[in-house]
């Protein structure tokens, strides 16, 4: 009682001089205090300290007359009242509340009491000490912590439990939990350590959640051969299974996450693992195994797989699935394996990504279907910024007039809507990036300049404070290749202004890189009209091709030459200076070791059988390419 008298005292000492972190720290003591103090007393003593008298209201007072005459369970109510007054039980509930609170600071905090009722236990403060659920508790908060070094800290506390001189000892709740804080910060190799460490002790036994949660580790940190890993894990689940260990048996869980692991690892044998899990999965629940049924997540892991393959019909296939699993849900009515946005999705973004004739129209057509579900009140199907920009995305890679025209058509339409409330459709700067792209592809009239407009808009929604809309290199890029194919007379000019802009520019995430060089020298190479034109497109070439050449931090490639070369041969008539910027040029790109078989072909179109001798120095010239010397070509592939 003098311990809880003076931390008051404290208290109000910390309120007056407004102490914030001290007063946390005493309203916890103040807390614990009151447990020290009064959890062995009576139940009666529970309503307040003796000799205060505990005021009743008349709305207590009227309930107590209404229940006179009812037989009251004494028995449960004793039982009730005595595990409420647990300091062990209200200890663990704090912390467990604390733990799965979702506040900034959870996980220290909770550790923090830990220690304060482990002090207050060894000096007789506190009758009981924490336990393996306490200790649990604290660990499952550091799992779910917003933390780099939350794993290292959960993983110091269960070494803790374990130099505990046997009083406390992890369980699998434990191992479970470290496991999981180790996964979610991208540590899977001891997350895999800690469940062989499991394995290797008699008292602990691994479960499916252990290697759900290893396996998940592995397909979160999306390094080369984590999926295959994770599939592992999955085999070496079925096996012990097999064998009789039915604590470790697979379920819906275990196959969906090792799907999502190929789905997002971008290997080429991804979608074709997938696949066959899937084909797994069905067979078995077919066979009669419950705990594995294919869902929605099942096959959208699938057709997510698909979409990041270079299979010629991998763009078929999703459609496919995605068709077979919307007759599935018609015909069963179940609502796990109805199609949500991330599956039409998933669908969309393959078809777009595929290139093919009739996919991007094949992509709005899901697109619509997606809105009609919508406005019939499914909100899982409502689609988002993500679906509307791969659409678009499609229609850039038609690289047409017309792909150009719907790209524009959907992305007012996305305008639109964001404008009537629907902040998840706002457009970002992929969809700005997608839009950009469609325009420069066309090849028609107006184009570059539509997308410079486009251009300016973003720049100033950013400097309005819009951040998802920063334009960046890439947003430049596509309008300077707008420039370069489009059929503009002045093209080399503008786009020379833009890439100064670039240069000129503070922002570092807008800076020119080599593409930006070589959209500039592409548009020199396309330019057409009077000598005067000529002259000053390739004055620009000759300008922008020497500062890449001394650009510190930028390199030229196989296509920067090449399209040097063809400003040499469209802008500069035949002649002795000619002549020389040619050998000097081959020489630069020999030494470089970028000579390829376009830059050759293209000297075999400008040079006659005299001056290429003269190129290369022999007194023949090679029949192939692949008889030039290796040294001009070691780095052609750039």
């Amino acid at each position: 009682c003098c311990l809880y008298f003076q931390i008051s005292k404290d208290l109000l000492h910390d309120i007056r001089k407004k102490n914030r972190r001290m007063i946390r720290r005493r309203f916890v003591l103040l807390s614990l205090g009151y447990l020290c103090c009064y959890h062995e007393q009576s139940v009666e003593g529970l309503a307040a300290p003796a000799g205060i008298p505990r005021p009743v209201s008349k709305q207590t007072l009227k309930s107590k007359r209404r229940k006179q005459g009812r037989r009251v369970d004494t028995g449960r109510r004793e039982q009730s009242l005595r595990l409420g007054n647990d300091p062990l039980l209200s200890l663990n509930l704090n912390l467990d509340s604390l733990a799965k609170s979702g506040q900034d600071g959870a996980a220290p905090r909770a550790q923090e009491m830990l220690k304060r009722i482990q002090a207050l236990h060894k000096e007789g403060y506190y009758s009981a000490a924490p336990d393996t659920v306490s200790f649990n508790s604290v660990l499952n908060a550091w799992a779910r912590a917003d933390d780099d070094n939350a794993a290292q800290k959960a993983y110091l506390l269960l070494q803790t439990m374990q130099d505990e001189l046997g009083r406390i000892q992890p369980n699998v709740v434990s191992y479970n939990t470290v496991i999981l804080a180790l996964a979610n910060n991208g540590k899977p190799k001891q997350a895999e350590a800690l469940l062989r460490q499991m394995q290797a002790d008699p008292r602990l036994k691994p479960d499916t959640i252990t290697y759900n949660t290893v396996a998940y580790g592995w397909a979160q940190c999306r390094q080369k051969g984590s999926a295959q890993r994770a599939e592992d894990l999955l085999r070496e689940m079925m096996a012990l299974s097999h064998d009789g260990d039915y604590r470790v048996k697979p379920d819906t869980v275990a196959f969906n996450t090792v799907l999502h692991a190929w789905a997002v690892s971008y290997s080429p044998q991804a979608a074709s693992r997938a696949e066959m899990l899937l084909d797994h999965m069905e067979r078995l629940h077919d066979a009669g195994n419950k705990d594995v049924e294919p869902d929605v997540v099942s096959y959208t892991s699938v057709i997510r797989a698909l979409s990041t393959s270079r299979e010629q019909m991998a763009h078929k296939k999703a459609l496919d699935l995605l068709v077979r699993l919307e007759k599935m849900s018609q015909d069963t009515g179940k609502k796990h394996l109805k199609p949500n946005f991330v599956t039409y999705t998933a669908v969309i973004t393959a078809l777009s990504k595929s290139g093919k004739k009739g996919a991007a129209q094949d992509a709005e057509r899901l697109l619509d279907r997606m809105f009609a579900r919508y406005q019939e009140g499914d909100k899982s199907a409502k689609p988002d910024v993500i679906s509307c920009s791969s659409v678009i995305d499609g229609w850039a890679r038609e690289r047409s007039p017309y792909g150009a025209k719907k790209a524009i058509a959907l992305f007012e339409r996305m305008k639109y809507l964001h404008t009537k409330g629907h902040e998840d459709i706002k457009p970002n700067a992929v969809t700005y990036t997608s839009v950009l792209t469609a325009l420069s592809r066309s090849r028609q009239g107006g184009a570059a300049e539509k997308g410079e407009k486009l251009l300016n808009e973003m720049e100033e929604l950013f400097r309005r404070g819009d951040k998802d809309v920063e334009p960046i290199t890439i947003c430049y890029n596509a309008v300077l290749d707008a420039y370069g194919r489009g059929p503009h007379i002045s093209k080399a000019q503008k786009a020379n202004r833009l890439l100064k802009k670039m240069e000129q520019s503070s922002r570092p995430s807008m800076q020119p890189d080599t593409i930006s060089y070589n959209s500039v020298l592409l548009a020199c190479a396309n330019s057409f009209g009077d000598d005067q034109i000529k002259k000053e497109a390739f004055t620009i070439a000759m300008e922008r091709f020497g500062a890449i050449l001394k650009h510190e931090k930028l390199k030229p490639t196989s296509v920067t030459f090449s399209l040097f070369f063809k400003a040499l041969r469209k802008l500069v008539p035949p002649s002795e200076a000619r002549n020389r910027m040619l050998k000097q040029t081959f020489r630069l790109c020999c030494e470089a070791g970028l000579l390829n078989e376009v830059i050759w072909s293209q000297l075999q179109g400008i040079c006659s059988q005299e001056h290429l001798k003269s190129l290369i120095r022999e007194s023949e010239v090679p029949t192939s390419f692949v008889s030039l010397p290796s040294e001009w070509t070691r780095n052609a592939g750039r």
